[in-house]
């Protein structure tokens, strides 16, 4: 052997000095959590500019469009659905005399 076998690790050649290959280089990561978190940013806001930009376009050119008040609205398609025992439109929908006939004639067309 070549005279100088301190190292208890047997044959290492890093020497007692060297960082473990495990260790992670935090302020590395950070940094780079930190660069894409402003890259992300500053993405968004440009994204908000150019759809302001073209949406401005748009509306000068063919004109503003009109929304319905439903569109505006919180609770769009939401199903507030009667409990089938307390529902009781079936019955007086059928009891009506011109539903009542056409029940009466069958389902088909004409009939």
């Amino acid at each position: 052997m070549s005279g100088h076998d301190n190292n208890p690790h047997g044959n290492d050649q890093h020497g007692q000095g060297h960082k473990s290959e495990d260790e992670i280089a935090y302020g590395k990561v950070i940094g780079v959590g930190a660069v894409s978190l402003v890259i992300f940013a500053l993405s968004t806001v440009w994204a908000a500019v150019i759809l302001s930009r073209e949406t401005k376009k748009v509306e000068d050119a063919v004109g503003v469009t009109y929304r319905p008040l439903k569109v505006e609205q919180e609770e769009i398609g939401i199903v507030d659905q009667i409990p089938f025992a307390s529902d009781k439109r079936l019955p007086r929908w059928k009891a009506r005399p011109q539903h009542r006939r056409r029940l009466a004639g069958g389902f088909f067309i004409g009939a």
